[in-house]
C-alpha cells in the first residue's frame, strides 16, 4: 500500500514547521531570559548606588555638625580593621544613631590629629586644624564608610613652620 506522495510531503513540511517554532521559542527564551538578568543587573546597580547616595548624605550631615557632635560619639583611634572587625552591638554600644531617609546608621568619630600650624591661606595669621576620621555603619549593611575630613580648630599656638592645608574631606572609602 503506497501512499500518496503529497501526503508524505505534507509530513516533511510538518516536521520542518514544528522545528521551527520550537527553534523559535528557544531563541525567544532565551532573549527574555537575556532581558531579565539585565534588569535584575540594573536594579541591584540602582541600589547600589542609591546606598552610596543616601551615605554620602550622612556623612555630610555629620561633617556639618561636627562642631556640636556629643562627645560620646568620639572614641579613641583605632585602625580600619579593628572597626571593621567589631560586632553590631559594639556599634549599638559606642556609636552614635542617625536616621535619613527612613534608613538606620551607627556612626563614630575619631580625633586623629591636631595640626595647630596649618593655615588656609598664605595671609592668615589663625591657625591650627583638627582631622576626624568619620566611620558609618548601615545598619542594614555590612559595609563601613570612612571619612577623613579636617576642621579648623584653634585650640594650641603653632611653634613650628606654618603651612596651607585645606579644609573639609580628605578622603573617602568603602570597606
Amino acid at each position: 500500500m503506497d501512499m500518496p506522495l503529497l501526503n508524505k510531503q505534507a509530513g516533511h513540511f510538518l516536521l520542518a514547521v514544528l522545528i521551527f517554532i520550537h527553534l523559535l521559542s528557544m531563541v525567544t527564551l532565551y532573549e527574555l531570559s537575556t532581558l531579565k538578568n539585565q534588569l535584575q543587573f540594573a536594579s541591584l546597580f540602582w541600589h547600589i548606588k542609591e546606598d552610596e547616595l543616601l551615605s554620602n548624605e550622612v556623612v555630610v550631615t555629620i561633617e556639618n555638625k561636627l562642631d556640636n557632635i556629643k562627645k560620646s560619639c568620639i572614641i579613641l583611634p583605632q585602625s580600619s580593621d579593628e572597626l571593621r572587625r567589631l560586632s553590631r552591638d559594639w556599634w549599638h554600644q559606642f556609636g552614635c544613631r542617625l536616621t535619613l531617609s527612613g534608613r538606620s546608621y551607627q556612626y563614630v568619630i575619631e580625633k586623629i590629629q591636631h595640626d595647630p600650624c596649618a593655615i588656609l591661606t598664605h595671609q592668615d595669621d589663625v591657625s591650627g586644624i583638627t582631622y576626624y576620621r568619620i566611620s558609618v555603619l548601615r545598619n542594614d549593611s555590612s559595609s563601613i564608610l570612612q571619612t577623613i575630613t579636617a576642621v579648623s580648630d584653634v585650640t594650641e599656638t603653632c611653634k613650628g613652620q606654618k603651612h596651607i592645608r585645606k579644609l573639609g574631606r580628605h578622603s573617602w572609602r568603602e570597606f
